[in-house]
């Protein structure tokens, strides 16, 4: 397994063998938006309230949060309580975990939740279900940091391997819509992505570690006196394994043990029922560390761990390390799929061997075949180290091996259009001992990177371009102790082709069809367009923004996700290689007014099915339930608990908008129970939400509730 990380920067150390850090990383198989939202209970946008420890013994971080939005699920009140691993315990004790997201207090996010059974709730899928909000060039976008995590993928002959996560961003209007659509049983493509926009650099939710982060490296000191740390695994074993894996954790301690480079001595427990990850390795997520569960179909996080260690200092060779006091790895339910195979054993054995580098303290190498790269050999290697490895070790626990110099900048770069869609680069090598070039490219957003050419290379073909377009480009050389300057920037145009845009579409009308959609139609002039784009603004202001991508020959579409009693205009032009139609005629509509709809079969639907309203139970003998709605008149109705026959609370949601001295819609109700009692009341016009609680071990106290609900106006 790998553990992915967010890259800590040690400034005492610029070491490409194994970057020195204290902690691990995540693998997942990227999971579809469409697969996030369905396994999630409860989906929010919400803004950082608060950030703290757990006072929980595993070290975790607890982030109160406030609803600024819900997108699906039911309404947990106005904050919830988002809890996870890393941080500091009670008693001191920190454990980091590179890959999970982190956020400060005022940072806006969505986030896709499950309840956790503490009363708290867990990220979907540990650092797939959590996007921090970020403007860039005007725009909301929503980002996960995953450049540092592991993605496995499936290759041409359906092996899996690891290749270096990443992400697209998305724009937050777009994507709530989206969520809240499909949450809704209203299907539309993904059409929220904001491909080359060049984001800021930024973190999501890791663990509150020392000082807030310290920077400084981790290690264990027992080896120093000749000591050993020895590991368990849990006796129900990992499934998908002839002998629960025993056989291939073993394989892997002893591949740090026989270094003969430093002094690691990681040695084999036995098994234990226990599943505690003090120098313990369990399987099938037994603490529900990991929010969600693992699937060959769909992806998600393998597993997660690392060292736990003190914020106390102590020094080795001159370094100022936080010593290591226990480390542990949890795997995910549902991952032995992923050892099917003739080659699931090799394979195992190199995951667990590259997870136990993390907990040495060692981060993801640079170096291609090294056993920490993040990339998952094919074939195996199994538990092998490489020499990045043993001179890594060798700095952290015995002798340092000083990195090479960095190489020398190339030079002389040039460009020059090979094609319509290719650009071929020459450059002068001006170094001996590079591992790679490493090529970057800028349309217009930024440069990033493209490209990689081999250790000696002098050219190389970007390919997959647009016609008739003006690139840059700039390379640099790598090797393990760093990278070299940038060379010059050259500049090409690829070549252009002969054409013509298509004629534009004319006769757009548009309908209101929902409150909170219009349907559009116009007249197709074209017969070599391959798209329509639909583009919309607000009547009364602002410019206007796509909404989607039609195929060629579309006459109609239907913008949905809109606001109730709002006016929008829309446009269409068509679409093909050689450019975009001019602009159809501009049409303006307005959505019709909220229809109010209570479909949950748990709730009271009253007040002219404008409210909803749920209750939930919970006895001193920890019995937990919900409520079963019996609706009396279109105001009142009553809940049981334990027997249709026996009527536990009695409410009435009344319509007082009538009443100018307060005007707004009163809650009563009375009980005949002494248990805990939570009571949901929603204004589903408003979107308005407060419960109603009543204490365990108290005979129930009736509502009388005339000012919550001043919600007459809202449509």
């Amino acid at each position: 397994m790998f553990y992915s990380s967010v890259r800590t920067l040690l400034a005492i150390f610029v070491l490409s063998l194994c970057c020195l850090v204290p902690a691990g990383a995540t693998t997942y198989v990227m999971m579809t938006d469409e697969a996030l939202v369905d396994t999630s209970s409860l989906i929010v946008e919400a803004r950082v309230v608060s950030v703290s420890g757990a006072p929980v013994e595993t070290p975790s971080t607890d982030y109160r949060v406030e609803i600024l939005r819900l997108l699906k699920g039911r309404s947990p009140g106005a904050e919830v309580v988002v809890r996870q691993l890393g941080g500091i315990n009670p008693e001191g004790r920190a454990m980091k975990i590179w890959g999970l997201t982190r956020l400060g207090i005022g940072d806006r996010a969505l986030l896709f939740l499950l309840p956790r059974h503490d009363g708290t709730y867990g990220v979907n899928q540990l650092i797939l279900g959590a996007f921090r909000e970020v403007e860039v060039s005007g725009e909301r976008v929503a980002v996960r940091d995953l450049e540092g995590a592991s993605e496995l993928r499936a290759d041409a002959s359906g092996k899996l391997a690891s290749v270096s996560g990443g992400d697209r961003p998305r724009d937050v209007e777009g994507f709530s819509q989206w969520i809240a659509q499909r949450a809704e049983k209203r299907f539309r493509p993904a059409d929220y992505f904001r491909d080359g926009l060049v984001l800021p650099k930024y973190n999501l939710f890791a663990d509150a570690s020392c000082g807030g982060g310290d920077g400084r490296p981790i290690r264990w000191f027992t080896f120093d006196s000749g000591g050993s740390v020895s590991f368990t695994s849990n006796s129900s074993g990992q499934p998908g394994l002839a002998d629960g894996g025993v056989s291939e954790i073993q394989a892997a301690l002893a591949a740090w043990t026989n270094d003969s480079s430093s002094p690691i001595s990681y040695l084999y427990g036995g098994s234990t029922a226990s599943t505690s990850t003090n120098n313990n390795i369990v399987f099938d997520d037994p603490n529900n560390a990991i929010s969600g569960s693992f699937s060959c179909g769909s992806g998600g996080v393998v597993a997660v761990g690392g060292p736990s260690y003190s914020c106390s200092l102590q020094t080795h060779n001159g370094q100022t390390y936080h010593p290591t006091q226990s480390a542990g790895v949890t795997t995910q339910n549902g991952i032995g799929c992923l050892f099917a195979g003739a080659g699931g054993i090799t394979l195992a054995e190199e995951m667990f061997a590259h997870e136990l580098g993390h907990t040495l303290g060692l981060d993801h190498s640079a170096v291609s075949g090294a056993l920490m790269n993040p990339i998952l050999h094919s074939p195996s290697i199994g538990a092998t180290l490489s020499p990045d490895e043993v001179a890594a070790v060798a700095f952290l626990y015995g002798t340092p091996v000083a990195p090479p110099a960095p190489p020398a900048v190339p030079t002389n770069l040039v460009a020059a259009a090979l094609s319509t869609s290719q650009i071929q680069l020459t450059w002068i090598d001006a170094s001996n001992n590079e591992d790679t070039f490493r090529i970057e490219m800028n349309s217009g957003f930024g440069f990033s990177e493209i490209l990689a050419a081999g250790a000696n290379a002098t050219q190389i073909t970007a390919g997959g371009l647009s016609p008739s377009t003006n690139y840059s480009f700039r390379i640099r050389a790598r090797n393990t102790g760093g990278d070299s300057a940038y060379s010059n920037t050259a500049s090409a145009t690829t070549m252009g082709v002969a054409g013509s845009a298509p004629s534009a579409p004319t006769s757009l009308q548009a309908t209101p069809a929902t409150s909170t959609s219009i349907q559009l139609t116009w007249n197709d002039n074209a017969s070599d367009e391959t798209s329509y784009v639909v583009e919309m603004r607000p009547t009364a202001s602002g410019a206007y923004a796509p909404i989607a991508t039609l195929a060629a020959n579309a006459t109609s579409y239907t913008a949905t996700g809109l606001t109730a009693l709002t006016s929008y205009t829309f446009r269409v032009k068509a679409h093909n290689g050689f450019g975009d139609s001019g602009t159809s005629n501009e049409a303006a509509a307005t959505t019709l007014a909220n229809v109010p709809t209570c479909s949950d079969p748990n709730a009271l639907c009253l007040a002219a099915n404008r409210f909803s309203v749920t209750a939930t139970f919970d006895t001193v003998a920890g019995q937990h339930g919900t409520g079963q709605p019996i609706r009396l008149t279109a105001d009142t109705g009553y809940f049981w608990f334990f027997a249709a026959t026996n009527v536990e609370v009695v409410i009435k949601v009344l319509d007082a908008c009538g009443f100018t001295a307060r005007p707004a819609f009163w809650v009563f109700a009375s009980g005949l129970t002494d248990v805990h009692v939570a009571i949901t009341v929603t204004d589903l016009t408003s979107g308005q939400s407060h419960v109603f609680v009543n204490p365990i071990r108290t005979p129930f106290q009736p509502i009388q509730d005339t000012e919550t609900f001043q919600t007459c106006g809202a449509h």
